[in-house]
C-alpha cells in the first residue's frame, strides 16, 4: 500500500525530482522505516525510483522503460518453459501491427530516424556488433513512431530476450544486406502511408529471421527462455 501510494506520488512529478526526506514520508504515511524503505526498494526495482545514499541523498524519480517487464517476462516464461519459437512468432504479430502503425501515424522527423539507420546499417555491414546494435535501434525507432506506448513497451520486452546478440546469433555479410534491404521495404512502405503494405513488408522480414534461425542455428528456436541477466 505503501508503494502503491508513492507511484501515484511520483507519477506526478518530473524525473530528477526528489521525494521529501525519509522523516517527511514516515510521518505523512503513518508507517516505521522498515516498510518505507521496503516500499522504495520496491519501487526502485521497478525502475520508478533511485535511492541514492549521503546526506544530500533520497528517493529521486525516475521514469521505468522495458527492463523490468522483461525481466519479469522472461522468469515467468523459463518457469513456463516456453521455447523462444514462442517469443519470436509474438514478436513477428506485434512488430507487424507496429508497421501498420507507423505507417498511419509516422511523422517526417519518425521516417528520417528509420532512414539514417538504414544508411548507417549499410555503410558498416562488415562490423557485426554495429550492425546488431542498429538492428535495435530500427525496430526501436519504428515502435516509437507507432505512438502505442503499450505495444512499444512489450515489443521492447520481446525483442530484449529474443534478440540476435542475447541469444547468441550473429550474421553473415550476405544475410546483414538482406537485412538492410528488409528495413529499407518496410521503411518505403510506411513512408507512403501505405498500412497494408507495411504490415506485410514487418511480417515478411520477421518471418526470415525465423527461417535464418531454423537454418542457422536449428537449435536456438526449441531452446527454453532463460532469466535475463541484470542490465539487459
Amino acid at each position: 500500500m505503501v508503494a502503491h501510494a508513492l507511484a501515484q506520488r511520483v507519477s506526478e512529478l518530473e524525473p530528477g525530482a526528489m521525494l521529501p526526506p525519509e522523516r517527511e514520508l514516515i510521518g505523512e504515511l503513518q508507517v516505521g522505516r522498515g516498510t518505507l524503505r521496503e516500499a522504495l526498494r520496491l519501487l526502485e526495482l521497478q525502475g520508478v525510483v533511485s535511492v541514492k545514499t549521503g546526506a544530500r541523498g533520497g528517493p529521486v524519480v525516475m521514469r521505468p522503460d522495458h527492463r523490468p517487464l522483461a525481466d519479469t517476462l522472461s522468469v515467468f516464461l523459463q518457469s513456463a518453459e516456453a521455447p523462444f519459437i514462442e517469443v519470436v512468432k509474438a514478436r513477428r504479430a506485434i512488430e507487424a501491427d507496429l508497421a501498420r502503425l507507423t505507417a498511419e501515424r509516422a511523422d517526417q522527423d519518425g521516417i528520417a530516424a528509420l532512414r539514417a539507420s538504414i544508411e548507417a546499417m549499410r555503410e558498416r555491414l562488415g562490423d557485426s556488433d554495429f550492425f546488431l546494435a542498429e538492428n535495435l535501434r530500427f525496430h526501436e525507432a519504428c515502435a516509437v513512431a507507432a505512438g502505442n506506448q503499450v505495444l512499444q513497451v512489450f515489443h521492447s520486452s520481446l525483442k530484449a530476450i529474443s534478440d540476435g546478440h542475447i541469444i547468441g546469433v550473429n550474421y553473415t555479410v550476405r544475410r546483414r544486406s538482406a537485412v538492410v534491404d528488409a528495413h529499407k521495404r518496410i521503411t518505403d512502405a510506411i513512408e507512403a502511408s501505405d498500412p497494408d503494405a507495411a504490415y506485410e513488408a514487418m511480417s515478411t522480414h520477421m518471418l526470415e529471421f525465423e527461417r535464418y534461425l531454423t537454418r542457422r542455428y536449428p537449435g536456438v528456436l526449441t531452446r527454453t527462455i532463460r532469466w535475463l541477466l541484470p542490465g539487459a
